[in-house]
């Protein structure tokens, strides 16, 4: 596959999940914190991307924190 093209997906999936990350909750103090790990294994090799989507916070006096999408 082109890499042109990978990198296009790469961007529309970064763009997507940081949108809906930034959408505030409304019932409790909880932040969405989004992570892109980029790297390259070796000069020839395939470049890898991973994601994260985490939401931390509270509602009252209850801990929030989960993973939403692991990729």
């Amino acid at each position: 596959m082109d890499y042109t093209k990978l990198d296009h997906y790469r961007q529309v999936i970064e763009t997507i999940l940081s949108e809906y990350a930034s959408l505030p909750y409304s019932y409790a103090k909880i932040q969405s914190e989004v992570v892109f790990d980029r790297k390259r294994v070796g000069a020839a090799s395939l470049k890898e991307t991973r994601y994260l989507w985490m939401d931390l916070g509270w509602n009252g006096d209850r801990r929030i924190h989960g993973c939403l999408v692991q990729y």
